[in-house]
């Protein structure tokens, strides 16, 4: 890095209750749960007009059931955990480790929850671990959710790749990129 270059640090939580975060691993128990984050960070879906309640359930059930095979086969041996607030489920949080990279598969919270650097702390975490580990860290983010964009990019990430559906963003410990 040259001097006087700004480098991105792992993110420094505004958060009052980061110390009451905590991760346990996904149980059998928990699929309903995960299935309430998933619609709730689906607003993408709402924009379809036309089905009854019925056949929007369906619908959500079909993205959700896509999404979490989608998962399994792309990042097979992800950890995957369930975010803890005061140990209330507050959200997920995915994470693939590579050889050479750490992927924050996904992050998600429920909306009551976001925006309050609980979800640039999960971030942290991973920046934290890339730094120790001498890894980069990569994140797919939706193309509709510019609040999470906002906050890669703030924290450091930049776009590596546009896939339509979906940014590749990636941070590096020195600030560059691949």
């Amino acid at each position: 890095m040259a001097r006087g270059e700004i480098q991105h640090m792992p993110y420094s939580p505004t958060c009052r209750d980061v110390a009451s975060i905590s991760l346990r691993p996904v149980q059998d128990g928990d699929k309903d749960f995960i299935f309430d984050v998933f619609v709730a960070s689906r607003w993408d879906l709402e924009w379809i007009v036309g089905l009854d309640e019925v056949q929007k359930a369906a619908m959500y059930r079909q993205q959700f059931f896509s999404d979490e095979e989608c998962l399994k086969r792309e990042f097979a041996g992800a950890d995957c955990s369930i975010v803890l607030l005061y140990s209330q489920p507050i959200g997920r949080f995915y994470v693939y480790r590579g050889e050479k990279f750490i992927h924050g598969v996904t992050i998600g919270l429920l909306p009551e929850f976001r925006g309050r650097g609980i979800g640039g702390y999960l971030t942290g975490l991973l920046q934290k671990e890339a730094l120790e580990t001498n890894r980069l860290v990569r994140i797919r983010v939706a193309w509709y959710n510019y609040s999470a964009q906002g906050l890669y990019e703030k924290l450091g990430f930049r776009v590596v790749h546009d896939a339509g559906a979906y940014l590749e963003m990636e941070w590096m410990p020195d600030g560059s990129t691949l």
